[in-house]
């Protein structure tokens, strides 16, 4: 056969009067020939009468030899791969090898169908199951599916080359590169180069390099880049005959490639979701965790809930949600996590005769831990009564950790401080909630019967204008929830911060979590209780407003250092309390200023050693267990909430009052309720406008909060408005 002899640039070499020389050679050249990824898909592509080969296995290492004596036999080589996360890696491997590869991909939608096994549909075999009739006669409609499959094959070689030629054939000039966007685009897809595109916000998307399950945020002028660098290590390799300055030049010089061109890359779908109804998983850089309140399943074995997988099927995880990334981030000196094993169960939940829970603590050296055992002691200031700062202070290093309370005080032993019953088991079912409010929040799925908004708030009973704060509350909830969701907050110490115009701009579909942080007394929370169990709307400067469903929208917690008012049944029902205790705070006239370095000898998770952090995660999988085998709400104990609410809803002026005018005299005893009423306005000025129904409505809370009845039912003889009447003058009874 007669073959136009080209030099290695492949240009036309010709004669001196301008004729194309031909070489003969004595072998036939199949037009193109056709790797397949195994004999059966082999033998499909043969039934259709075209040359075919395959090897080992898709994931079999093709020499560049290989290749060359395959382009002695054909003109083009197509590759079909499969079109599982194997066969779609080996095949972008083999095409950036080899530029002039041309890769066939079977339809997308072909991988959306399932066969009879349940599974996927992925390779060639399948492709002709679905497109094939047998009633057609000939093969006429399959070839032509075929070949429009083939013709939209594509290689890795994103540029193409032109030279002038004159009226006799003969080239001119230099020669010439230009971008090829088909191809182009086509190269960054092989790389990993995607566009990534909010579901429910058009205008905001971004490119990302996926590797894996993992997906890397990428800037336009590092894709750029990707181009050079491809071309300079191809060159490298090749030298410049195949790869001439002209080709660098133009690269560096082309608009093609700029951001504006990149923005028409093909947009792609990834599933971030981290959670099913029933598990969560936590990323890390080479395996998955997937935690259910099941148990561990590591290598068919199952282990403490949490399954360890190599991937998870179709869900991607960005790189700076990794786990291993956010911790490395917050350390400092950027160290590497580290492998982190799995653990035994930290504690145990045990359930008296009488249905009371408590927990049995198995794990003594994990600081997060062993902070949480402290902020639940919520009683802990009855075991220093009679004691000086110094000696508090001593108590509490000698002290802490200890659920049930301090058994000794090493400065005064014959007091022999020990605490209730009631006082330890209060303070298990404040260290059950606080482990519950951790696997809630980490817990990325909604649920419409589990909606809550986690309300963080000191235990301390104060005045209501009072804040009290410094109790550590930041550690849980800026702190460990950001390293392991994605994380925004907002600083909620400015009541108006729901009547800006953008206060959730930051917020996106993976947005998992949204912290309200230090909320002011006045701060709105129930403003926000239609996001908490609905959709969830954001505006952003400059954009249109869009709408995030309730199932991709971010689970809410608030931290406030001030009381709540008016806590109703409907309010409770939306709120799931975190009471900390104030084992940690500021310096005062009765304590010493204590916090979690002077306990732990270090800052949290900055300073913490490999050890802390793989106890620090552990942990964190185990409150996830607890949060997904809990059928019941498992709150904190109200009774100082309640409290602090009551005292807020009265005011401080109220309850000053009624504190000195409801003495010992004024109980059990008919008091005149105009009486009383007149008292307080002479006596608290700011208070003159109260109406009579408030003024009442303050005298039961002050009731409640010191434990007396107010105006008992059998006393009523007005029942239809529950009320005491005598000479047409309503009473007072206490």
């Amino acid at each position: 056969k007669e073959i136009p002899r080209k030099d290695a640039e492949g240009k036309p070499v010709r004669d001196s009067e301008g004729n194309q020389i031909y070489d003969l050679v004595d072998c036939l050249k199949h037009n193109r020939v056709f790797i397949c990824c195994g004999e059966r898909d082999s033998l499909n592509v043969a039934s259709l009468g075209v040359p075919v080969v395959w090897f080992n296995s898709e994931t079999a290492q093709i020499s560049e030899l290989q290749i060359k004596s395959l382009y002695k036999l054909a003109e083009e080589i197509i590759y079909i791969p499969d079109m599982d996360h194997t066969g779609i890696e080996a095949a972008s491997k083999l095409a950036l090898e080899f530029i002039d590869l041309r890769i066939a991909w079977l339809p997308k939608k072909l991988t959306e169908k399932t066969g009879w096994s349940g599974k996927a549909l992925k390779d060639f075999t399948d492709w002709i199951k679905v497109n094939y009739n047998p009633s057609d006669s000939g093969t006429a409609n399959i070839m032509t599916a075929f070949n429009i499959l083939i013709s939209n094959g594509m290689t890795s070689k994103f540029w193409s080359k032109s030279q002038k030629y004159n009226k006799e054939g003969i080239p001119y000039g230099p020669i010439t590169y230009q971008i090829n966007h088909i191809n182009a685009f086509h190269f960054l897809k092989l790389n990993g180069i995607h566009k990534v595109v909010d579901p429910y916000d058009s205008s905001n998307f971004n490119y990302v390099k996926q590797e894996g399950h993992i997906v890397t945020e990428i800037v336009p002028n590092k894709i750029k880049a990707l181009f050079l660098n491809f071309v300079k290590e191809k060159r490298a390799k090749y030298g410049l005959r195949y790869y001439p300055d002209s080709l660098l030049n133009m690269l560096y010089s082309t608009e093609a490639i700029s951001d504006k061109r990149i923005a028409d890359l093909d947009e792609k779908e990834f599933n971030f979701n981290d959670y099913t109804p029933t598990s969560q998983y936590f990323f890390f850089e080479n395996f998955v965790w997937s935690i259910s309140k099941d148990g561990i399943d590591k290598d068919g074995k199952k282990i403490n809930g949490i399954k360890l997988l190599q991937t998870t099927k179709d869900t991607f995880c960005k790189e700076e949600n990794l786990i291993s990334s956010k911790v490395k981030a917050v350390r400092l000196q950027n160290r590497e996590l580290g492998n982190v094993k799995i653990e035994e169960d930290y504690f145990e939940i045990k359930v008296d005769k009488d249905g009371n829970k408590s927990v049995i603590i198995k794990e003594q050296n994990c600081d997060f831990f062993n902070y949480l055992v402290n902020g639940s002691r919520v009683h802990w200031k009855d075991e220093i009564s009679g004691l000086s700062k110094e000696e508090i202070s001593k108590y509490q290093i000698e002290n802490k950790n200890m659920l049930n309370g301090g058994y000794k005080n090493p400065a005064k032993k014959e007091l022999g401080f020990k605490l209730t019953a009631d006082q330890i088991l209060e303070q298990h079912l404040n260290l059950l909630n606080k482990l519950y409010c951790f696997g809630y929040l980490l817990h990325s799925h909604k649920n419409t019967t589990k909606a809550w908004f986690v309300l963080a708030m000191d235990n301390e009973i104060v005045d209501t204008d009072k804040s009290v704060g410094r109790s550590g509350k930041s550690l849980m909830f800026d702190q460990a929830l950001s390293i392991m969701k994605d994380f925004v907050s907002l600083d909620a110490r400015n009541p108006k911060l729901l009547d800006g115009d953008f206060p959730f701009s930051a917020v996106t579909s993976n947005t998992r979590c949204l912290l309200f942080d230090d909320c002011d007394k006045f701060f709105p929370i129930k403003r926000l209780f239609g996001r908490v169990t609905g959709s969830f709307s954001v505006n952003r400067k400059g954009v249109s407003e869009f709408t995030i469903p309730f199932h991709d929208s971010p689970k809410m917690v608030g931290t406030t250092n001030f009381a709540v008012t008016d806590i109703d049944e409907s309010l409770a029902d939306r709120l799931l309390f975190f009471s900390q205790s104030d084992w940690y705070h500021a310096n005062s006239d009765r304590f010493l200023k204590h916090q979690p370095i002077m306990d732990f000898g270090c800052n949290f998770f900055e300073n913490w050693d490999n050890v802390q952090w793989a106890k620090f995660i552990n942990l964190a999988a185990q409150a996830l267990k607890l949060f997904l085998s809990s059928e019941e709400k498992l709150e904190v104990p109200q009774s100082n909430i309640r409290k602090r609410s009551l005292i807020a809803d009265m005011t401080k002026s109220f309850h000053e009052w009624a504190i000195d005018y409801f003495s010992d005299d004024k109980l059990n005893t008919l008091i005149d309720k105009k009486t009383a009423y007149d008292n307080l306005k002479v006596e608290k000025p700011n208070m003159k406008n109260i109406s009579s129904t408030e003024f009442k409505s303050k005298v039961s809370k002050y009731c409640e909060l010191n434990g007396y009845i107010s105006c008992p039912e059998e006393m009523w003889t007005d029942k239809k408005n529950k009320r005491i009447m005598k000479n047409n003058m309503e009473l007072l009874f206490i």
